[in-house]
């Protein structure tokens, strides 16, 4: 066996850059089908995120470590497959003493992992040599993948860094409380020159998405009003890129204005809610089915409105217009809508008369009736209950 179970690793850190070499060593991943990783044990958690950080975990290593960094890295992979409860390296990266760079865990780049409540970070280990420093080799390769996944997922230097980790073992070798912290000053300053070393080659990459909207599935029969419902949206990635939730695609109001179908506790705004749920993926040329959790609106015996979807930057992305149409019934309810104003607004009060303002209407807003008295009507509205004025709604 490789390492004790309490012996494993020592997650320390020795850092010395070697800045005078440059950066033209070719440090393509060994795949791990190469490296021999035995898939069928690794406990695959399909959860991804679009990394917004790079974190360089740089370990020291035991006398007792192989020359050969290829088995080196099957009896790691064993040992966090197996008995770490990770189920798989908490890396995507190993960098190994002779400059190899590995494939790190199964999912690729854009598997969530939590260490120490990271979660949108892509980790990168080095496992240094018997002496702890970073020989020419490492050097350039570590460069080259910090530079790489740099471009590739527009992280700048600021959100590049290294970290030491905690953690304790427990009786059956797994690893508990496992916590990130800040390196000495020493090791701070020399990664930062590494990272200036290499920035004048910084030219991220422009992420550009595209859609397309295979189908629309609104439920068919007769809905009551101010429950909630399901619209099923069938999407494709038709682009290069995954989609994450992470990646800020929404669906939107083609008017840009509040929906109709907003709800408030499921949408991001009233006017958009992300297209992914937390921790899915849409792979290019990816089909799924999208499940839109909408407010049956106030408008029978129906109602239709227009969306598109929209970048982090509110762009539409192309051929991506759908509309949602539901036919609607009120029952036994009583609906108002607010009339105009002339100050843009109707204050809703504690009780009929001159009770105190706990809420605020806006014209052309609708709202359930849920009592009234002479002149007066009751509704709910922003999560409070009061009392307008009966001359400035209509009765619907």
């Amino acid at each position: 066996m490789l390492y004790s179970t309490r012996k494993f690793i020592i997650w320390t850190f020795v850092f010395v850059v070697v800045l005078a070499f440059p950066l033209n060593v070719s440090a393509v991943a060994v795949e791990r089908t190469d490296w021999g990783a035995d898939d069928d044990i690794a406990v695959v958690k399909e959860e991804y995120v679009y990394p917004t950080k790079i974190h360089v975990v740089m370990f020291n290593s035991q006398n007792d470590h192989v020359n050969d960094s290829e088995e080196f890295v099957r009896n790691l992979y064993y040992y966090f497959s197996t008995r770490s409860g990770f189920g798989d390296f908490p890396f995507h990266y190993i960098v190994t003493w002779d400059g190899k760079v590995y494939e790190a865990n199964k999912g690729g780049n854009e598997t969530k992992v939590d260490i120490g409540g990271e979660t949108d970070s892509l980790f990168i280990a080095y496992f240094p040599s018997e002496t702890g420093e970073l020989g020419p080799l490492s050097v350039g390769s570590i460069k080259e993948v910090l530079l790489a996944n740099m471009n590739e997922y527009a992280i700048g230097a600021k959100k590049v860094s290294i970290s030491k980790i905690g953690y304790k073992i427990g009786e059956r070798g797994e690893m508990n409380d496992v916590q990130l912290s800040k390196v000495g000053d020493e090791t701070q300053s020399g990664f930062s020159s590494l990272l200036k070393s290499i920035s004048k080659n910084y030219s991220p990459k422009k992420k550009i998405f595209t859609l397309e909207i295979i189908d629309v599935i609104v439920p068919t029969e007769k809905l009551l009003i101010d429950q909630t419902s399901e619209v099923r949206i069938k999407v494709k990635n038709t682009g290069e890129n995954s989609i994450y939730s992470s990646s800020n695609i929404f669906i939107t109001t083609k008017s840009q204005e509040q929906s109709v179908f907003y709800l408030s506790d499921k949408w991001d705004s009233p006017k958009q809610t992300s297209l992914l749920s937390t921790g899915e993926r849409l792979a290019p040329g990816e089909e799924k089915e999208v499940i839109l959790t909408v407010r049956v609106p106030l408008y029978p015996p129906e109602i239709s409105e227009e969306f598109v979807i929209t970048d982090t930057n509110g762009s539409v992305l192309k051929n991506t217009d759908f509309k949602i149409k539901m036919l609607i019934e009120k029952g036994d309810k009583s609906i108002v809508e607010i009339k105009d104003t002339s100050v843009g607004y109707l204050n809703v009060r504690s009780t009929p008369g001159l009770g105190d303002v706990v809420t605020k209407v806006i014209p052309g807003e609708r709202y359930i009736v849920v009592g009234s008295e002479d002149g007066y009507y009751k509704i709910q509205a922003n999560g409070k209950e009061g009392w307008v004025v009966a001359s400035y709604v209509t009765v619907i």
